[in-house]
């Protein structure tokens, strides 16, 4: 069975990796989390929950900055 990380593709591990770096408070459900402790099957995608408070919408929106992208609203 190949592991979590061989399973998500680099954009990704990207955002996650961006994620991580800008320190924001946050929560992969659904089922990449699942995958963890079952062997549900792969679909795919990755469904993250953000800590919502105005200090890691901050660091949200800068790490989805450094990654190309904006936040709306």
């Amino acid at each position: 069975m190949p592991t979590l990380t061989e399973q998500i593709t680099q954009q990704q591990q990207r955002y996650l990796s961006l994620l991580n770096k800008h320190k924001v408070d946050y929560l992969t459900i659904g089922n990449l989390a699942m995958r963890k402790y079952d062997e549900l099957s792969w679909v795919g995608n990755i469904a993250v929950w953000v800590k919502p408070d105005e200090q890691n919408y901050a660091k949200l929106k800068d790490a989805l900055a450094e990654g190309g992208k904006k936040l709306r609203g």
